[in-house]
C-alpha cells in the first residue's frame, strides 16, 4: 500500500534519532516492511543517528519508523486526554518566538511555537527553529514571548534529555502567552505527533492548557 504523501513544515532529527536507535531490530525489520522502507540507508541498530544533515527521505524514512513504533509501543493519547505522546490535527497558528531581549536581533530565534485550541484545552507545541522545514522565513510570523518564563521555554525548545520541571502557574502563563500573541490570526489545519511535557485539566467549563514538543508537524489534508 502507497505511502500517503504528507507536506512536513517541522521534524525533529534529535528526537527521532534518539528512539530511532533504541528501537529493537526485529521491530525495525517488521515496521519497514509494513511500509516499505529499506532499513540500509538508515543505519539500522543501536548507535544509529545521523551525524550530518540527512537526506529528505532518509530523514522521513527514520521518522515513520519511530511514529509507527510510538503508535504501537507507547501510550498515546490526544490533545484533550493526552498519554506521554499526543497527537492531533487543528488549525494551528506558528511563528519563530523571541524574547524582549532578542528584539534587536530578529535573525536569531530561538524557537518555533504552534498553538491551537479545541473546545476543552488550549495546545501549545515548542521546538528549536532548526528543526523547521526550508526557509525560518517562511514561517508564519514573530511572537514576542515579553512574560513568558524566557529560560523555561528556551530549554524546551534546544534539549528533549533535561525536562523542565513546570508547575501549573508557569504552564498557564507559557501557553496562554503564546494564545493571546498569536491571537489564532493566521491559522491553518495542522497535524502533529509531540511528546507531552505538562498537562493541566481544570474544572469544567474551564479550558485545559497543554505544552509539548513535537516530533513532527505537517500540513493536514
Amino acid at each position: 500500500m502507497e505511502a500517503k504523501m504528507k507536506h512536513y513544515i517541522y521534524i525533529s532529527d534529535t528526537k527521532v534519532d534518539m528512539l530511532y536507535a533504541q528501537i529493537d531490530k526485529s521491530l525495525l525489520k517488521r515496521f519497514s516492511v509494513d511500509l516499505s522502507i529499506d532499513l540500509k540507508p538508515l543505519g539500522a541498530g543501536v548507535g544509529a543517528t545521523i551525524k550530518q544533515a540527512p537526506l529528505e527521505e532518509t530523514r522521513i524514512s527514520k521518522l515513520r519508523l519511530v511514529v509507527r513504533y510510538i503508535e504501537e509501543h507507547q501510550n498515546v493519547g490526544w490533545i484533550d486526554a493526552p498519554g506521554n505522546y499526543f497527537k492531533g490535527s487543528l488549525p494551528m497558528d506558528w511563528g519563530l518566538a523571541l524574547h524582549r531581549s532578542d528584539v534587536a536581533n530578529r535573525e536569531a530565534p530561538y524557537a518555533v511555537y504552534f498553538i491551537g485550541k479545541t473546545d476543552r484545552t488550549v495546545v501549545g507545541l515548542v521546538g528549536s527553529v532548526r528543526h523547521l522545514i526550508g526557509n525560518v522565513a517562511d514561517a508564519q510570523g514573530y511572537m514576542l514571548l515579553l512574560y513568558t518564563p524566557h529560560e523555561i521555554l528556551k530549554t524546551l525548545a534546544s534539549t528533549t534529555e533535561q525536562l523542565v520541571s513546570l508547575n501549573d502557574d508557569n504552564l498557564r502563563i507559557v501557553v496562554y502567552d503564546m494564545l493571546v500573541r498569536s491571537n489564532l490570526r493566521q491559522q491553518r489545519p495542522l497535524e502533529f505527533l509531540a511528546v507531552n511535557y505538562k498537562f493541566s485539566e481544570q474544572e469544567p467549563g474551564k479550558l485545559n492548557f497543554l505544552l509539548g514538543s513535537p516530533l513532527y508537524a505537517a500540513f493536514a489534508d
